[in-house]
């Protein structure tokens, strides 16, 4: 549970300037759909998406072996039952730090529908985001319990503190530190 919420960025760059520059996220996603982008523009109004393009040149050091191989601020994937889904990972400047948060949008015929992963807290520690596929194993690093996810995995990784995937189980997003 401790690991859930000592996340930092990476780095930030404005999500609305993300958001409507038409780029592509990190490898592992794609340019966000008018709606997500409209509900974000709305809903986070002064939230950031990280990124690695502003990290300091100690970070990026540090973290050069992860950048290549993962994800900043969205990833696109099959979280739930319902098809496409968005996973962001947002954050704001806060005293020393950031304020971090993790959400899943996904876009339906009633509207957005939204899934907080990690509710805003203070971060100060960079981590990366990660999609892996389903049928990963994952063992609970806490109980020994062992899943196997039917559905992609949304993973925010701290190579300091350990990892913590969150999948699609009975419904809900389910949390599992897999690391100490």
């Amino acid at each position: 549970m401790k690991a859930r919420y000592l996340f930092v960025a990476l780095t930030l760059l404005s999500a609305n300037n993300f958001l409507h520059a038409g780029e592509k996220t990190a490898p592992c996603s794609s340019t966000l759909p008018s709606p997500i982008r409209r509900y974000v523009d709305a809903k986070y109004i002064g939230w950031n998406l990280a990124s690695c393009e502003m990290l300091n040149q100690t970070e990026k050091e540090r973290f050069k072996p992860l950048l290549r191989d993962n994800c900043y601020g969205a990833i696109r994937g099959h979280f739930t039952n319902e098809g496409t889904s968005y996973a962001l990972y947002l954050l704001r400047p806060l005293g020393n730090g950031y304020e971090n948060q993790l959400v899943v949008l996904q876009e339906g015929e009633t509207g957005i529908t939204r899934h907080v992963l990690v509710p805003a807290s203070f971060t100060a520690s960079a981590v990366v985001l990660r999609k892996l596929p389903p049928g990963t194993s994952i063992i609970d690093a806490n109980t020994g319990k062992h899943f196997l996810p039917k559905h992609d995995v949304i993973s925010l990784f701290d190579p300091d503190k350990g990892e913590v995937n969150f999948f699609w189980k009975a419904g809900k997003f389910i949390s599992v530190s897999i690391s100490e």
